[in-house]
């Protein structure tokens, strides 16, 4: 996901694209607080900004003061339809100086084994079975092994997973 926002950041010309994270946390979902999440972001990906937000309604209040007139989404094909919802009613009623905007969604292949099947939820599942290896194979390559191993075993933690 992450490298696909740069490419459209870089197609488009923005040379500061930002990467909305949310502050979520829960054992179902969200094994890791904010802090954690952005340790390993910031590491898998440095020079990249991240920013913490609630929520998309946040992230888009943050793009708005920015005063970006034509903002381009980047999200999973699942989220896509909403996120389309609430920019368009963020226009229509005047809640946001957008002109337009454009939702770019990612298809995935959840039958991969490696980081073209790579999502949280494959991650969690690795996790909750105690699969180290599989769970190695989509991690981010700029953590080592020891990086990966921590976050593996937060993960699990996060989870109440022994």
């Amino acid at each position: 996901m992450i490298k696909s926002v740069l490419n459209v950041a870089n197609q488009h010309g923005d040379r500061y694209p930002r990467i909305y994270v949310t502050r979520t946390h829960d054992s179902k979902k969200n094994p890791l607080d904010i802090g954690k999440k952005l340790t390993f972001l910031r590491a898998s990906f440095p020079g990249i900004e991240f920013k913490d937000v609630k929520n998309i309604i946040e992230a888009i209040q943050d793009i708005n003061e920015e005063g970006i007139k034509y903002p381009i989404i980047v999200s999973g094909i699942d989220r896509a339809p909403s996120y389309k919802k609430i920019m368009q009613q963020g226009i229509e009623e005047g809640h946001t100086n957008f002109e337009n905007f454009k939702i770019i969604s990612l298809p995935r292949d959840p039958d991969s084994d490696n980081i073209v099947g790579a999502s949280a939820t494959k991650a969690r599942q690795y996790a909750k079975k105690g699969d180290l290896e599989s769970f190695k194979k989509i991690s981010p390559s700029k953590l080592n092994d020891k990086q990966t191993k921590m976050l593996y075993d937060l993960v699990r933690e996060g989870m109440g997973v022994k």
